[in-house]
């Protein structure tokens, strides 16, 4: 609940015990457990009135949608990017390809003039 291992529940009720004594530990226990249920029951009425509930998923939906929204949108920028570059790179490859088969073509002819 707290994070309390058994050891740790275990210690603070030797304190405990040491503390206020075996005759008055009980009635500090039903003191406590009276405390604490009032507490509760303050807390979930407080929730009730201000619909904590609703707005503790909304605006971590929208955080969330933002997000994933910019980094989808980076994503799909640079997948584009990386498609418009590779095009220029097969264009040249291209043209290379096309220089480096002409002078065969030519091989008997003068392009001296």
């Amino acid at each position: 609940m707290f994070g309390f291992g058994m050891s740790e529940v275990f210690l603070i009720l030797v304190i405990a015990l040491l503390v206020v004594g075996p005759g008055k530990l009980p009635e500090l226990a039903k003191t406590l457990g009276k405390g604490y249920s009032q507490f509760k029951r303050s807390l979930n009425d407080l929730k009730s009135a201000v619909n904590i509930d609703d707005l503790d998923a909304a605006p971590n939906k929208t955080v969330k949608d933002a997000y994933r929204d910019h980094w989808e949108k980076k994503k799909q920028n640079t997948e584009n990017s990386a498609e418009a570059s590779a095009e220029p790179k097969a264009e040249a490859a291209q043209a290379a390809n096309n220089e480096a088969s002409a002078p065969e073509d030519v091989k008997g002819k003068d392009t001296n003039g």
